[in-house]
């Protein structure tokens, strides 16, 4: 069992919401804030509701400092952690 990722490779696919959690092996989560992300994106430029656009930033954020969150946990706290989002996993 490897442990969290670190390094340069997890820094990158953090400045892409939801692809640094799909990296650490959280694929549900990353799915759900890349749809959420590139889904309120779409909407705010198809249906002009460009009010929508304030979102874009919060979402980003909250990607960007979940995944520097889930690195600087301890192994212990990430399996239990990964535990809780995935009850399949060992």
């Amino acid at each position: 069992m490897q442990k969290q990722k670190r390094g340069f490779w997890l820094f990158i696919f953090s400045l892409i919401p939801g692809a640094g959690e799909m990296y650490m092996g959280f694929k549900k989560q990353g799915i759900s804030i890349m749809f959420l992300f590139w889904g309120i994106f779409a909407i705010g430029a198809c249906t002009g509701m460009d009010w929508l656009v304030f979102l874009i930033p919060i979402i980003w954020f909250y990607s960007f400092f979940n995944v520097h969150n889930l690195k600087s946990l301890s192994e212990e706290e990430f399996l239990l952690h990964r535990r809780f989002l995935c009850p399949s996993y060992g």
